[in-house]
């Protein structure tokens, strides 16, 4: 990773309080962090805050890191994750958290190949910001436990 970590401008604090919508368009505000940094650290940071700070987590743990696991293996689609993991989707927002948290996860694979990078780039920045989430307490905690449990190295 030490050699990707300069390879693209990064906004620094891609999160869902930093991105304006308006008329159907996002738009990221506050740069006062940007510079260097991993190409997909972004994208990494806007999925994770999303599903850090409004998924609700129904279900067991055991459940909510296999649905990470598989949310990070970035081979299942959105209506696979759902059908899936159904127990978890029983409010409207983790179902639009789903389908945002995909949105930017699949926005990571062209950004990470434009730069010569693989699928476990995504995984080694998912891990690192899940550690660095630790010390966000609006943060769930509880959910930030479950995604470092989820990408722990067998």
């Amino acid at each position: 990773m030490e050699t990707a970590a300069t390879k693209a401008i990064c906004h620094g604090d891609a999160h869902a309080s930093n991105v304006l919508i308006r008329a159907n368009q996002g738009f990221l505000i506050d740069y006062a962090l940007s510079g260097p940094g991993h190409p997909c650290a972004d994208l990494v940071k806007l999925e994770l805050s999303l599903f850090l700070t409004f998924f609700h987590p129904f279900g067991s743990v055991e459940q909510l890191v296999a649905f990470q696991r598989d949310l990070t293996n970035g081979e299942d689609s959105v209506t696979t994750l759902e059908e899936r993991y159904k127990p978890l989707m029983l409010s409207r927002s983790n179902v639009l958290c789903l389908r945002l948290c995909v949105i930017a996860r699949d926005a990571t694979a062209p950004v990470l190949e434009a730069h010569g990078l693989g699928h476990e780039h995504y995984v080694a920045v998912k891990r690192l910001t899940a550690w660095q989430s630790l010390l966000i307490p609006s943060l769930q905690q509880s959910l930030v436990r479950v995604v470092i449990q989820a990408l722990q190295e067998p």
